[in-house]
């Protein structure tokens, strides 16, 4: 008898529980709830690697014939290969042509496999990545402008850029992948827009570049564009903006004296007044204050800005060039020190609550009035007004707020010249502007509003009191000033 077996009959049932229980004594083992917690497992996700295969070599064959076949020189080649896209690895065929042997076919073949890049990490990081459409990357570079440090946009250019995108660029870009905008896709975007004859070349121009500039914010995690591309502007049949086909209307003197005799306001006389006789911007003289009145009246800081959607002030303006000091010709610094009386703080132009007049109020009582045109016609009329009056360009640009110089990354702008930039101190001689300030003059006539029969006393007062009166070279003097501009300045 083996010796399992004798010890097989050796324990009975009974030694057997007796040695259970003992052994769980010394084990200790417990039953109860446990603070450690249960193991999962975890599978890694892996993505698509160019380092987990041996890359493409792709083959070569015939159509309707087997590798072991003999080779056809009068017969064409093709090649065969795997593409690496976001939604996987497809194949592609590819014609090679006319081949003596399988071997020159076979380097024709990674001729292209090298150009297309096939091969390349950079190329199958670009091609594995996640498809982005055009709706999502416009969300994440319209998020980026208002939250960069340099150079962060202005609200009313952000609103501009969200207008191309909402009008049009979504609807036909939207769910397009940004890896597909190429010059062939806009070049259809554009014949598009050109076929439906309402669209004009300028604006043609805004809706590619909001295109390029999404595209283009599509980088990597070092900065890098991810789709960088090389624009043809040729190709894609960019329309050429022709400056002197622009509509840009503009108002004569006449209608300014008209506006000034029929408004129904006092702050809308002295605003009409001085957007004729200074040029500024609507956001920039809506923004005005108190203090940035001289004592005098002949001197006004633009400083900060309106912006007309939610009436916010913004410090500085459109430009950088916009924060400058413009003179003001007499009889409207007269008409500025009235407007001001004996205020000490607040906005130069209020509603009766303090609050400044809204853009829209404004342009809603020029529509009363049958003016159209927007408020850049009175920028163009005391632009011509100082041209006709033989006013230095670069004077003109200072007081316009144009640029002229060199910006703040030292590139120059416009046709700035090095006799420019010496000369830039000129602007701060104040008793030489102010003389061609008096010079130039309004350009109009600051004529008597006409009151109806129900104006109050106070209106009939404050219409008394304004300067009334011709000033300056440019204003319509009938039968009174027959010599020319240069004699005068003689």
């Amino acid at each position: 008898m083996s010796a399992g077996a004798n010890f097989s009959t050796t324990i009975t049932a009974n030694q057997y529980a007796a040695i259970e229980t003992e052994c769980a004594s010394v084990l200790q083992f417990q039953h109860g709830p446990s603070n450690v917690a249960q193991a999962t497992t975890v599978r890694r996700k892996r993505g698509p690697s160019l380092s987990r295969r041996k890359g493409q070599n792709g083959t070569v064959y015939q159509r309707n014939r087997r590798q072991t076949d003999k080779w056809l020189p009068n017969e064409p080649a093709y090649g065969r290969y795997w593409e690496d896209t976001p939604n996987g690895r497809t194949k592609r065929a590819i014609p090679l042509g006319l081949h003596r042997t399988r071997t020159l076919a076979y380097q024709k073949l990674q001729q292209h496999i090298a150009a297309e890049g096939i091969n390349d990490a950079e190329t199958f990081a670009v091609n594995t990545r996640p498809a982005v459409t055009f709706r999502q990357q416009g969300r994440v570079w319209m998020k980026s402008l208002s939250e960069r440090r340099r150079r962060p946009v202005r609200p009313a250019t952000i609103d501009n850029y969200q207008w191309l995108l909402d009008s049009r660029l979504l609807d036909y870009f939207g769910e397009m992948p940004i890896a597909d905008i190429s010059n062939g896709a806009v070049k259809k975007f554009v014949d598009a827009l050109v076929g439906e004859g309402k669209v004009g070349p300028k604006t043609i121009k805004e809706y590619v570049g909001v295109v390029k500039l999404v595209v283009a914010s599509a980088i990597d995690e070092d900065g890098d564009q991810l789709y960088p591309r090389n624009w043809n502007h040729d190709f894609i049949g960019m329309p050429i903006v022709d400056r002197s086909r622009q509509r840009r209307p503009t108002i004569t003197a006449a209608g300014v004296e008209h506006l000034l005799a029929t408004v129904n306001a006092n702050r809308y006389y002295v605003l009409f007044a001085a957007l004729a006789g200074l040029g500024l911007r609507v956001e920039e003289i809506l923004a005005l204050r108190v203090s940035h009145v001289s004592e005098d009246g002949r001197v006004v800081h633009v400083r900060r800005s309106i912006y007309f959607r939610t009436r916010e002030d913004l410090e500085g303006t459109k430009t950088k060039a916009g924060i400058r000091d413009v003179d003001v010709p007499a009889p409207l610094a007269a008409l500025l020190r009235l407007q001001v009386g004996s205020r000490t703080s607040g906005y130069l132009f209020t509603t009766k609550s303090g609050r400044p007049l809204s853009e829209r109020n404004v342009l809603r009582m020029l529509y009363r009035h049958d003016i159209k045109g927007g408020f850049r016609m009175f920028r163009r009329f005391r632009v011509e007004t100082l041209r006709k009056a033989g006013v230095p360009e670069h004077l003109i640009r200072y007081w316009i707020g144009h640029s002229s110089h060199d910006d703040e990354i030292g590139q120059a702008t416009r046709n700035a010249t090095v006799t420019d930039l010496y000369a830039a101190g000129v602007k701060n001689d104040v008793q030489w502007r102010q003389e061609w300030c008096e010079k130039a003059g309004l350009g109009f006539t600051l004529v008597s509003p006409v009151l109806p029969k129900y104006a109050s006393n106070t209106r009939r007062e404050y219409a008394a009191s304004l300067p009334i009166g011709l000033h300056g070279l440019q204003n319509r003097l009938p039968g009174r000033f027959v010599e020319s501009a240069t004699s005068a300045l003689q």
